[in-house]
């Protein structure tokens, strides 16, 4: 009878467990639950999402630490592609115009100081047709700021004094 009742046990527990071993954890990640443990089970699984929710996983997911790549949204290296395809339009009125404070917001992201911001403005308004070509690798936000970048290049002054990254 106590044979029964441990092949009993034995085959329950295989029938349980083997549906936990099919999910056993084989994602890669980062955060402080990826530092205490690395191992590919359902046990490490459990505690690094005990971990990541216990101590807040969010810091080590915008900053890049903790194993954790920097997510795109935070990069500072493409924060004005993305300031520009969410106000393209926006931008596009401003720069038609030479002003506008979408126009400054650019400048400001861009690296410019305050004092150029009207001189950001006049080159974007004169080199408004360059900026915005209708070509097809200009006629969107990512060629646009390229262009842009190129006049803030080739100006004497914005060149020193603003930023642009990349």
């Amino acid at each position: 009878m106590k044979i029964i009742k441990s092949t009993a046990l034995l085959i329950l527990s295989m029938t349980i467990l083997s549906p936990l071993a099919a999910l056993a954890d084989s994602s890669v990640g980062c955060g402080l639950g990826w530092q205490v443990t690395k191992a590919m089970t359902t046990t490490a699984a459990t505690t690094r999402v005990s971990t990541n929710f216990t101590f807040s996983n969010t810091f080590a997911m915008t900053s890049g630490t903790s194993g954790c790549a920097q997510h795109s949204l935070v990069m500072k290296q493409k924060l004005d592609l993305h300031f520009v395809e969410a106000n393209y339009q926006n931008i596009q009125i401003d720069m038609a115009n030479g002003s506008g404070e979408y126009l400054f917001a650019l400048a400001r992201t861009m690296g410019c100081p305050e004092e150029v911001t009207a001189i950001f403005g006049n080159e974007s308004r004169k080199h408004f047709n360059e900026i915005f070509s209708t070509s097809a690798e200009k006629e969107n936000p990512q060629g646009a700021l390229q262009s842009l970048k190129r006049v803030i290049k080739n100006h004497h002054l914005l060149v020193n004094k603003c930023n642009p990254v990349g």
